[in-house]
């Protein structure tokens, strides 16, 4: 069994409008318990992201835009990719969020190290099914790897 990016995804996206003003956008994240948070133009079309982390050293939230912290350009995988790949693309680029976009580049998720965790916590439960997917995820040295990767980065 190969893990899929789609069984992670979370697809109900929600966005924020550029412009809109951090403190609404905390407001936003404490309510829904995000810690990402994509930013959207007049269009609809997503050109950053926010984080909860990037806002703690904001001063003045109720008068700062989104577009002020927001990371930009956003970075995405396709929707069609093996999860391995997203995980190893958020590695890499040390980064919690990755957007999942479809072929023509519209976004139609995101994935999170929150996400990537509920779901090793299901495939590890203590079943010789569960212990029989995680091993075809990873050979043990890409997990020594990841799992360094992940200590050097902080996630």
């Amino acid at each position: 069994m190969q893990a899929k990016l789609s069984n992670v995804i979370t697809r109900d996206l929600v966005t924020v409008p550029l412009g809109t003003f951090l403190s609404v956008a905390c407001e936003m994240m404490e309510q829904k318990k995000f810690r990402h948070l994509p930013v959207a133009d007049g269009d609809g079309k997503v050109v950053g992201i926010i984080s909860k982390r990037g806002l703690n050293y904001i001063r003045n939230p109720e008068k700062t835009p989104v577009e002020y912290v927001m990371a930009s350009p956003v970075v995405t995988v396709d929707q069609n990719s093996p999860l391995r790949s997203a995980i190893f693309k958020m590695l890499e680029l040390k980064i919690s969020s990755l957007l999942i976009s479809d072929k023509s580049g519209a976004i139609v998720g995101i994935v999170t190290t929150d996400d990537l965790l509920w779901y090793l916590s299901y495939i590890l439960e203590d079943s010789k099914e569960s212990r029989f997917s995680f091993s075809s995820l990873f050979d043990l040295q890409t997990i020594g790897e990841a799992a360094q990767q992940i200590s050097n980065a902080g996630i």
